[in-house]
């Protein structure tokens, strides 16, 4: 069992490695953040009530201006 774990661990450790490097490596996709403001990226994730259709979704996104 020990040497099954400390195989497992070993594989774990080198994956994640891959993945830390890889994601590294393709950040050219992130703007430059040009300013001091606490959020400076001006998205925001909105997320709809329970009780909210398809249909009335679609609604408010054509008549709510959008955020600035």
């Amino acid at each position: 069992k020990i040497r099954i774990r400390k195989e497992m661990d070993r594989q774990l450790s080198t994956c994640l490695f891959k993945i830390i490097r890889y994601v590294n490596d393709k950040k050219d996709h992130i703007p430059p953040i040009t300013s001091l403001d606490a959020n400076p990226f001006p998205y925001q994730i909105a997320i709809p009530a329970t009780n909210d259709s398809w249909g009335s979704m679609l609604r408010k996104m054509l008549t709510d201006p959008s955020p600035p």
